[in-house]
């Protein structure tokens, strides 16, 4: 393993759960927006009455603090209210809440538990978390092997930065036998959804092929 790879997998191991949190605030600029006070009434009502996609919806709008003053222990209460229904957008952000100690005590086993729940509904976000759990071991006993199965289920579903992780596990032969073609696929992949890292981990690659 060359030092260059192993850097790539300390920088991506550490900086996943952001990258995910930055798909989950994309998320939330899609969730819990609201025109006018009827509407965030109407949006309460049927959340109260027990519409999963309503109380996603609440819990987007208390996380943003939009139409509402910001309170994420709200944020928090109506994603588990929604996420406990099933519904996967809500689990992956109380996932993240957990993972973050946003609303909630900082909690990464029960992080893990919600990504799972997310994840297996085919969430690609939430399977991408989970397999870095299982790359470091954070909240999860460590299995590259369980890492790999998640980020390529991800990975397939066009996620980047699962893309770009795969790569750099068959590049370091974790979890997978060392294939280093099949890295650099996968992190052309990735490059050509503008993650910024692949770029390296190609060249690192070329000069080894």
């Amino acid at each position: 393993m060359t030092k260059t790879l192993l850097l790539l997998f300390i920088l991506v191991t550490t900086l996943l759960a952001p990258a995910a949190r930055a798909d989950f605030e994309a998320d939330l600029s899609n969730t819990g927006n609201t025109t006018n006070i009827k509407t965030l009434l109407e949006t309460r009502r049927r959340a109260d009455a027990g519409d999963a996609n309503a109380q996603l919806n609440m819990g987007g709008l208390y996380f943003k603090g939009q139409d509402v003053a910001q309170d994420y222990a709200e944020a928090a209460k109506w994603f588990l209210l929604a996420a406990q229904q099933g519904q996967a957008q809500a689990q992956f952000n109380l996932g993240m809440m957990y993972a973050t100690g946003q609303g909630v005590t900082q909690n990464h086993d029960e992080s893990v538990q919600w990504y799972r729940r997310a994840a297996v509904q085919g969430l690609a976000v939430a399977q991408l978390n989970l397999g870095v759990a299982y790359a470091t071991g954070q909240g999860v006993l460590q299995d590259e092997v369980e890492a790999v199965k998640w980020l390529r289920l991800a990975a397939e579903q066009g996620e980047p930065q699962a893309q770009f992780n795969l790569g750099v596990m068959y590049a370091n032969g974790q979890g997978v036998t060392q294939n280093l073609v099949e890295s650099y696929l996968w992190a052309r992949l990735a490059d050509a959804q503008g993650h910024e890292s692949a770029k390296a981990l190609m060249a690192d690659l070329a000069k080894r092929m």
